[in-house]
C-alpha cells in the first residue's frame, strides 16, 4: 500500500476534493502483517486509558447483581459462570479499521463469592486486555485517505482481583 509506513513529507489534498478509502483487501493485508495479540493483565493506569482515550465502558454504566450460575455446569458460556461475568459489547469508530470491534464489559466491579452466592466487597473485577493493531484513518493524500497503524488495547475478559487483606 506505500503510505502507510510514513507520512512524512505528505502534502494533504484540501477539503474541496473527495477522498476515498484503500481497498478494503488492502487494509486486511496490513492487519494480517502485524505479529499476534499479546495478551496482558490490565494496569490501572490503563484503565482510565480504556475509557476515557479508546471509548471503551470497562464497567456496566450501571452495574447488575449477575445470578451466579452453577460454576460447574457447561451449559453456560465461560463469560456467564465465571466469579466475574462479562458481556461481550461493540465499539464502533468510522475513522479505524476495522470499524466494528467486540470487547469484554465486566457486569460488576465486585467478584461473586462462590461460597454465599454475591457479591463480594474483598475483591475486584478487572478487565484482562489482548493489545491489538488498528488502522487509524490519516490524511487525504492525491484523493486516498492514508491509514496509520495504532496499538488498540481491547478488554477481552475480565477477572477476579484479589486484594492483598490484612490479618
Amino acid at each position: 500500500m506505500g503510505g502507510l509506513e510514513s507520512l512524512v513529507d505528505i502534502e494533504e489534498i484540501p477539503d474541496t476534493q473527495s477522498c476515498i478509502d484503500p481497498p478494503i483487501e488492502d487494509l486486511q493485508r496490513c492487519i494480517n502483517t502485524v505479529p499476534s495479540e499479546q495478551v496482558i493483565e490490565l494496569e490501572s493506569n490503563l484503565e482510565y486509558d480504556l475509557e476515557n482515550r479508546f471509548n471503551f465502558s470497562v464497567y456496566a454504566t450501571e452495574p447488575t447483581t449477575p445470578v451466579p450460575v452453577n460454576l460447574g455446569e457447561g451449559k453456560h458460556a465461560l463469560n456467564e459462570r465465571t466469579l466475574c461475568p462479562w458481556k461481550y459489547k461493540t465499539n464502533s469508530n468510522l475513522n479505524r479499521f476495522p470499524i466494528d470491534i467486540q470487547y469484554a464489559q465486566c457486569e460488576c466491579r465486585n467478584c461473586i463469592d462462590p461460597d454465599i452466592h454475591s457479591l463480594s466487597i474483598m475483591n475486584l473485577c478487572r478487565p484482562v486486555v489482548s493489545w491489538r493493531v488498528v488502522l487509524i484513518r490519516g490524511p487525504c493524500v492525491n484523493g486516498t485517505y492514508q491509514y496509520i497503524e495504532e496499538n488498540l488495547p481491547v478488554p477481552v475478559a475480565c477477572v477476579c482481583d484479589r486484594r492483598n487483606h490484612l490479618v
